[in-house]
């Protein structure tokens, strides 16, 4: 068992990491057809497209942009305290998927939100033969749409696929800064090649903020950002009830099934817990987060289900208030560390946790089974999982008391 505390280390739990070269190794293999088709076709765009790299001005209107889902979109709330102190006169809008307008609607560093929804991202039940046709239309919309809105520079902070690169570029935004690593460079006025050194993501993104002259100093001092809101802390309240005292959150459904901890486990963690008195709250979104609950805490005192019963702001403001959250690999981890909450997030190792778990702090634990093939950097997994299943009851108990304990 390996555990990441705030200095990324994993000898506490008895196992260590497979050597830093052979994860990069890795990761390079991993990740080599894909590298090389993206360059090929940047061979080819170059051709008919090159733009010219200039100077930049001191920005007065920025424009993120990140297609990701909400756990991406809550470790890119740093860029916005990063540019909002340095730039403290610019306007800021956001480019976003529908789904993740929740999480920067109304939040007060952003003056405008662009929406399309990019077929590789889209969770909805349609075909990609559907969604992607209206990708494309929608692009053109909200290229004239951010047109309109005259931004001078834009970023797009997303490193893996998608990118936003293409409709920046039809919006002729002058400067527009990103990775190079999927394709679409030569639309980029300041590209940065994405070279991969397990830094967490939020680093990944702010690093980009160096081609406006952002130092490293400024660029470290970032902190996370989600607004309290007053009707998540009703939401949270009404479903808490007139019962006050401590309460711990459990999210046990991540967005696939494949980066489940079993739910044998949870209920075994969950036994013991509310053996010890402890007040749980289990929250989640749709039919799949609901069966897992209610096989989870059925018949057990003690437990509240809120699985759909929160919105965002809702699930935000539950995460604040909580003594301790236990999250698998999904926003709620992320959610937690934004807030100052302390959270045990169980990860299998189909991704790099150093990138991708929730940021590394005092109030933060990250525990994954570390077997010979962690990590291998792929989306299904192996059908086995043993990085995930291998995960102990106990030592996610003792992780969460510890945390507790401080």
């Amino acid at each position: 068992m390996s555990v990441d505390r705030s200095q990324n280390r994993a000898d506490d739990w008895g196992m260590t990491e497979p050597s830093e070269r052979s994860i990069l190794q890795r990761h390079r293999r991993r990740y080599r057809v894909a590298d090389t088709a993206a360059a090929l076709v940047d061979a080819m765009l170059a051709v008919i497209e090159r733009s010219t790299r200039r100077a930049i001005p001191r920005p007065r209107k920025i424009l993120l942009a990140n297609f990701g889902h909400l756990g991406d979109i809550v470790m890119s709330t740093p860029c916005l305290s990063i540019l909002r102190k340095a730039f403290p006169e610019a306007t800021i809008g956001f480019l976003i998927g529908s789904w993740a307008r929740p999480v920067l609607e109304g939040h007060p560093d952003i003056s405008r939100l662009h929406v399309v929804d990019h077929w590789f991202m889209d969770r909805g039940p349609e075909s990609r033969f559907v969604k992607a046709p209206r990708y494309w239309r929608d692009c053109l919309r909200v290229a004239r749409e951010i047109e309109r809105e005259r931004y001078d520079v834009a970023i797009d902070l997303r490193a893996y696929k998608p990118n936003a690169i293409p409709v920046l570029r039809l919006a002729n935004i002058p400067v527009r800064i990103g990775y190079t690593k999927v394709g679409f460079g030569p639309l980029l006025t300041h590209p940065r090649r994405f070279v991969y050194r397990r830094a967490h993501e939020t680093v990944v993104q702010s690093d980009l903020l160096e081609a406006l002259g952002v130092s490293q100093a400024e660029r470290e001092d970032a902190a996370f950002h989600l607004p309290l809101s007053e009707s998540g802390l009703a939401e949270a309240r009404r479903v808490l009830g007139d019962t006050s005292g401590p309460y711990r959150v459990v999210h046990a459904g991540a967005s696939v099934a494949v980066r489940d901890w079993p739910v044998e486990s949870w209920r075994a963690l969950v036994e013991r817990l509310t053996r010890e008195g402890r007040r749980l709250v289990f929250t989640g979104r749709g039919p799949r987060d609901r069966a897992i609950v209610e096989h989870i805490a059925t018949g057990l005192s003690n437990c509240i289900n809120a699985c759909d019963a929160l919105s965002w702001a809702g699930l935000v403001e539950m995460i604040r208030g909580a003594e301790l959250v236990y999250s698998v690999e999904t926003a709620a981890g992320h959610v937690a560390v934004a807030v100052g909450s302390p959270v045990v997030a169980i990860y299998g190792g189909m991704q790099d946790w150093r990138h991708w778990a929730p940021r590394a702090g005092p109030g933060s634990v990250c525990l994954s089974n570390v077997v010979p093939c962690w990590p291998c950097f792929t989306y299904n997994g192996c059908g086995d999982e043993k990085c995930l299943k291998g995960i102990g009851v106990v030592d996610v108990y003792r992780a969460g008391e510890a945390l507790v304990s401080k």
